[in-house]
C-alpha cells in the first residue's frame, strides 16, 4: 500500500509541474500588455526600431520584448499592475523623468555617435 501512495504523490507532483508550466507560459501574455502599453508612448516606431536594433547589436544583447518591458518597468519603479492606473501622458512623464535621471547617473550608451539614455534605447528596442 505505501508504494501505491508513493505513486499517487508522484502523479500529483507531475500534475502540479504541468499546471505550473501552463501558468509560466501564460505570464508572458500578461507582460505583452506592458510591451504594447510602453510601445504606445513611442513617437516614431520606425526610428525606434532602428535605434533599438543598434542598441541590441552594440550591447550584444538578445532580449525579448517582455524582458525589455520588465527592465523598463523596474527602472521606472513600477509594477505591471501600476500601468492600469496611468494614462499615456503620465507614463510618458515618468519615462521623461527616468531619461533625465539616466543622464544624471551616466546610464547612457553611444549609438552611432548619439548619446542616448538606457531607458530610451530599451524603449526603442521594444520595436525590434
Amino acid at each position: 500500500m505505501p508504494l501505491r501512495h508513493s505513486i499517487d504523490v508522484t502523479r500529483r507532483r507531475a500534475f502540479l509541474i504541468g499546471a505550473g508550466a501552463l501558468v509560466m507560459f501564460a505570464v508572458p501574455a500578461i507582460t505583452l500588455c506592458a510591451v504594447d502599453r510602453l510601445r504606445r508612448i513611442s513617437a516614431d516606431p520606425s526610428s525606434a526600431q532602428e535605434i533599438g536594433r543598434a542598441y541590441l547589436t552594440t550591447a550584444r544583447l538578445q532580449l525579448a520584448p517582455d524582458q525589455l518591458a520588465g527592465l523598463l518597468l523596474e527602472g521606472l519603479g513600477l509594477q505591471e499592475a501600476d500601468l492600469a492606473g496611468l494614462t499615456d501622458g503620465m507614463l510618458r512623464r515618468a519615462v521623461d523623468v527616468r531619461v533625465r535621471a539616466d543622464f544624471a547617473e551616466d546610464h547612457t550608451i553611444d549609438i552611432d555617435g548619439w548619446i542616448l539614455s538606457l531607458t530610451e534605447v530599451r524603449l526603442a528596442a521594444l520595436w525590434v
